[in-house]
C-alpha cells in the first residue's frame, strides 16, 4: 500500500509561484525604492521651504531695522512679530 502525500500537480503550483516571485522581485524593489526616494524628498523640501520662510520673514523685519520673533512648533510658524523701535 502506498500513500502519495505530494501530488505533482499541486506541487507545480508552488513552483510556479517561487518563479512568479523571482521574477516581480526586481520590479518591487525598484518601486520601493522609488517610493522611499519620493517620501524623503518630500521631507527634505517641506523642511527646506519652511527654513526658507522663516529666513524671509526674518530678513523683511531686518530691513525694517526691528527684531523677529518667532514662535515655532516642527516645520509650522505659530506666531511672528517684528519688534520696531
Amino acid at each position: 500500500m502506498k500513500f502519495h502525500f505530494m501530488n505533482n500537480h499541486k506541487m507545480s503550483g508552488f513552483i510556479g509561484m517561487d518563479n512568479m516571485l523571482r521574477q516581480k522581485k526586481p520590479i518591487l524593489i525598484c518601486t520601493l525604492s522609488t517610493m522611499l526616494i519620493l517620501a524623503g524628498s518630500l521631507v527634505f523640501f517641506h523642511f527646506y521651504f519652511s527654513y526658507k520662510e522663516v529666513q524671509s520673514l526674518s530678513a523683511s523685519c531686518y530691513d525694517q531695522v526691528g527684531f523677529p520673533i518667532i514662535e515655532k512648533s516642527g516645520t509650522k510658524i505659530e506666531y511672528f512679530h517684528c519688534d520696531v523701535e
